[in-house]
């Protein structure tokens, strides 16, 4: 298999798509499809893969339309209308599939253009005839795009007219499968990874599409010859794919946000913040994400606001876990780009704490808000841990409290007598309850843990209830 970065994959580089694809042939025989799934997810390939295959499918007769190229959304019609017509009047038994790619990305730059009821009129031209029984039962559409429809749709109150179609989602690849197209992937002439790098990329990658995981792949190959570690992949995925190309993939998901003010302006901050909230914490209690809502548009409409959460839904922004009410990062790496480069406007959360002893810098307690690869793995918690000591002391415990940037992060030190509590800070507002409460925080458990303190004999066993006092400090 070849690395392949945002391009149409093609043969035995269209990777583990069995099911969907069958899937897709199955519901072609009764509806037409929508293809749902963010940029680089694969919707192209998925739509390249059917055509490539229709000699397989003598059932089918199968067009492909690039939107974009055809300009005007009556042209698309137009064309679509003279290819449904010769396809009937052809005396073959087949189903006519009709691909349009981007299709809701012309409605959306038309939009754009305030041709609104132009709009609203080639879409119900386009609804009666998928309606007429001349055409329904011998043509099918596909459709697709870097844009959600829905979302768009429903800004102008014709989300019926494509209520039709099948919702088919192109999902993210599990653990499982990345292990199986990374070992795909990477013959021994490629890279020469390490175990435990190896098992770190599936980590970092379990939930998410080929196209992040070739970027890594690819800057890895460019930038090591010989064992490559996990503190190079580390490295590189820093580098390369949250600050370097990746990060101009995920520029176009922060970009987008401003097609949530197609409902009020003010969702457009609202969203932002929602999603910057969620970054930085982990997870968002629906509640919470709601009073979000409510500052930025001073508006109590909860239909409006699970209308929007929906949206970020199916824009695969966010997902909740089946029976919860708690949002998170749909990609985990969308997660670690949004957090780097776009963190609350308003407000600063702490997203890890750990305490250390001062005079030997023994490591007595982590804890992080939320998942993250990065802060799960205890080789990297470790030497993140011993590093940032190590920064501490060289730069002196000359104040109670201290504001360090470290690694392009943000963190405040409070030291004590005996203890230093090192927070990671994200977020552009105030931090003085923050501090406060790590003061308070460090004063307590020096007081409550005096004993052991004065007596410490390396064991940090002896701290093990410590935890409901930097529990305290999560709490927002």
């Amino acid at each position: 298999m070849e690395i392949s970065i945002g391009g149409v994959v093609r043969g035995e580089d269209f990777f583990n798509q069995e099911k969907l694809m069958d899937t897709l042939r199955d519901v072609l025989k009764r509806s037409s499809v929508l293809l749902v799934a963010p940029r680089r997810a694969g919707k192209t390939s998925v739509m390249q893969k059917l055509l490539d295959e229709q000699d397989l499918y003598p059932g089918f007769s199968i067009k492909y339309y690039n939107c974009h190229t055809l300009g005007e959304l009556q042209t698309v019609y137009s064309e679509i209308q003279v290819c449904a017509a010769a396809h009937l009047s052809d005396t073959e038994d087949k189903i006519l599939i009709i691909i349009l790619d981007e299709f809701s990305s012309i409605i959306d730059y038309m939009l754009r253009d305030q041709q609104k009821n132009e709009v609203i009129r080639v879409l119900r031209l386009f609804k009666g005839l998928r309606d007429n029984p001349v055409y329904n039962t011998k043509v099918r559409f596909i459709i697709g795009g870097s844009t959600s429809i829905d979302m768009v749709l429903r800004s102008i109150n014709a989300s019926d007219l494509i209520g039709d179609f099948y919702r088919l989602p192109v999902e993210p690849f599990d653990a499982e499968t990345m292990k199986m197209y990374l070992e795909a992937i990477l013959p021994p002439k490629h890279i020469d990874l390490e175990p435990n790098a190896n098992e770190l990329i599936i980590q970092l990658f379990q939930k998410s599409y080929p196209y992040f995981i070739n970027l890594l792949i690819a800057a890895l190959k460019h930038r090591y010859i010989g064992k490559i570690s996990k503190a190079d992949v580390i490295r590189t995925y820093r580098e390369h794919v949250i600050t370097g190309e990746g990060a101009n993939h995920f520029s176009y998901f922060y970009e987008r946000v401003q097609k949530y003010g197609l409902v009020k302006k003010s969702h457009i901050r609202a969203t932002r913040e929602i999603l910057a909230t969620i970054a930085a914490i982990g997870e968002l209690d629906e509640n919470d994400a709601f009073d979000l809502f409510q500052k930025y548009t001073r508006s109590h409409d909860k239909a409006c606001f699970d209308n929007l959460m929906a949206d970020l839904e199916n824009e695969f922004y966010v997902a909740r876990r089946y029976g919860s009410i708690k949002y998170y990062f749909a990609i985990d790496v969308m997660r670690e780009w949004w957090k780097r480069w776009h963190p609350p406007e308003d407000k600063a959360y702490i997203s890890e704490a750990f305490i250390t002893m001062k005079k030997d810098g023994s490591h007595i307690y982590y804890k992080i808000h939320g998942n993250s690869i990065l802060s799960k793995d205890p080789e990297l918690i470790s030497s993140m841990q011993t590093a940032l000591l190590m920064y501490t002391r060289d730069i002196g415990f000359t104040t109670p409290l201290k504001k360090v940037e470290f690694e392009g992060e943000s963190w405040l030190i409070s030291t004590g007598d005996a203890l230093v509590l090192s927070c990671k800070v994200i977020g552009r507002g105030s931090t003085r309850k923050i501090e406060e409460k790590m003061k308070n925080v460090v004063h307590d458990v020096e007081i409550e843990y005096a004993e052991s303190l004065d007596k410490w004999d390396g064991n940090v066993n002896t701290f093990s209830d410590i935890g409901k006092n930097i529990d305290t400090l999560f709490r927002w």
